[in-house]
């Protein structure tokens, strides 16, 4: 995943504890639905959002076929609600449509084994919605990372007490593969002090 997701090393990961993260979107639903009630009436938000994996398929989504039937459907009720033949006008998706816009990948990326966390956000202003805080489990520094972000991050950790670890290439002459070695307390203050009197932005 380092080539894909951390450009080539340079990068870094966090890891969280997966029960930390259902709990905070289990949270998050419940606040949700007291607000916006009116959003999801006839959908179980529990069933619908939270930490899901991803579906791996060789098919593809028509999402134009999609929009035009979903605006289609938007208008027509529209019209209805302003006779006054339905009590509300709604535009909503079905369970099966909704994952394949948001849970759909190419069976080629099906080693990635991806989670995602499917949330819903109220406010169509915002791309990203705060969900909550969590601490992380542990920070994983790319083999190749700048030294302006080693020391940013190491700062971070070291603050929060968060474990952290250096990614290396393994000599294992038979196969290709990454170590990661744990950066202890003596080196991670050696780290920071360090890079604390450089200038970054010069």
């Amino acid at each position: 995943m380092w080539s894909h997701y951390a450009n080539y090393g340079k990068g870094f990961a966090i890891e969280y504890d997966e029960d930390d993260i259902k709990k905070m979107a289990k949270y998050y639903l419940e606040k949700y639905t007291q607000n916006y009630k009116e959003d999801y009436l006839d959908v179980d938000l529990f069933d619908l959002f939270g930490l899901k994996a991803v579906d791996y398929n060789s098919s593809r989504l028509d999402g134009t076929e999609l929009a035009y039937k979903k605006i289609k459907e938007l208008l027509e009720n529209n019209s209805l609600y302003r006779q006054g033949r339905i009590t509300g006008s709604k535009f909503s998706l079905d369970k099966k449509t909704f994952n394949q816009i948001v849970l759909y990948k190419d069976k080629s990326w099906e080693y990635e084994n991806e989670i995602r966390l499917i949330t819903p956000n109220h406010s169509i202003e915002a791309q990203f919605g705060l969900v909550g805080s969590i601490k992380p489990k542990a920070i994983y520094l790319g083999e190749f990372i700048d030294f302006n972000n080693e020391y940013t991050i190491c700062s971070i950790a070291k603050n929060k007490a968060i474990p952290i670890y250096k990614m290396i290439s393994s000599l294992d002459k038979k196969r290709f593969g990454l170590k990661k070695r744990e950066i202890n307390d003596n080196e991670l203050s050696r780290i920071v002090e360090k890079f604390e009197s450089v200038n970054f932005y010069e």
